[in-house]
């Protein structure tokens, strides 16, 4: 499923290097903040549509989730009031540094939110990541990061085999169109589930009108940027998504729309489309 001339090797060599050199800065420019701001927002007012019990933890059994490619863990700091334990792991060993120091500021422990080095696309994956701490996860979510993965229909296939029967498993990234619902009365997304499509509320009543997709006028693998050689996809369709989701195990797909476009400075017309799609993994 990949496009990029980068054998996954090398191209996993180069976001490594690069994602360790730029951990104290990436996360200080305005549009990063921006765009995590809109994920962390979503992801609070969707809980439901993510199969998350957001009732009082007392009583409650243990559940965990693996942030994949974690960086500064954005999806765990939205969802860890909500679960035992967020795991990151990120092949950068900054980037790992980087979810501790956020996980300590938000107060929490060591137990109930930490990251570690890992590769989990690695050819010969490390033994110490293949014990129980590392599956059996209720959530796995990659977020903006399945993109820098040059097969992206394996990289779904391994992160589903770390979820329990049941669990459900979550992609953030780009979408390959340009044009989206817009809310009139509050922002409503476009959801797509099984061929048909939706209104996905997200705060109060509200209308939305559909637009053709088409192709982003760009590629991010050739814009001026020094990211843009660990680019392996410039975005992802929904029907992409949904045949990786199939061949990798789960059912339950569903494939939903960022209600707002997000900006994106460097590339032509200076915005992109979020998605955010999930299933739940039905065998073992």
């Amino acid at each position: 499923m990949g496009s990029s001339p980068h054998d996954q090797s090398s191209l996993a060599e180069k976001n490594q290097q690069y994602w360790d050199n730029v951990s104290k800065s990436i996360f200080k420019e305005q549009w990063i903040q921006d765009l995590q701001q809109q994920i962390f927002s979503h992801l609070r007012s969707n809980l439901t549509w993510l199969s998350i019990d957001a009732s009082a933890t007392e009583n409650k059994k243990p559940t965990k989730m693996l942030d994949y490619a974690c960086g500064n863990g954005i999806p765990s700091k939205a969802l860890s009031p909500y679960f035992t334990t967020c795991i990151g792991m990120d092949m950068a060993q900054s980037m790992v540094e980087t979810y501790n120091a956020a996980a300590k500021e938000l107060g929490l422990s060591s137990r109930q939110m930490y990251a570690i080095r890992g590769d989990l696309m690695a050819e010969n994956v490390d033994p110490a990541l293949l014990g129980e701490e590392m599956s059996g996860f209720d959530l796995v979510v990659i977020c903006l990061a399945l993109h820098h993965i040059e097969d992206s229909g394996e990289a779904i296939e391994r992160l589903v085999e770390r979820l329990r029967v049941g669990g459900t498993m979550l992609v953030i990234d780009w979408a390959t169109i340009e044009e989206k619902g817009r809310g009139q009365q509050g922002e409503v997304g476009v959801e797509e589930r099984d061929g048909e499509e939706s209104g996905h509320r997200q705060q109060g009543a509200g209308h939305y009108h559909h637009h053709h997709n088409h192709q982003y006028p760009h590629d991010l693998r050739e814009i001026n940027h020094p990211a843009a050689h660990t680019v392996a996809h410039n975005s992802f369709a929904k029907e992409q998504m949904a045949q990786a989701f199939e061949s990798a195990g789960c059912g339950d797909f569903e494939f939903v729309l960022h209600e707002k476009p997000s900006s994106v400075p460097m590339i032509a017309g200076g915005q992109m489309q979020l998605f955010f799609a999930k299933g739940s993994k039905i065998r073992a």
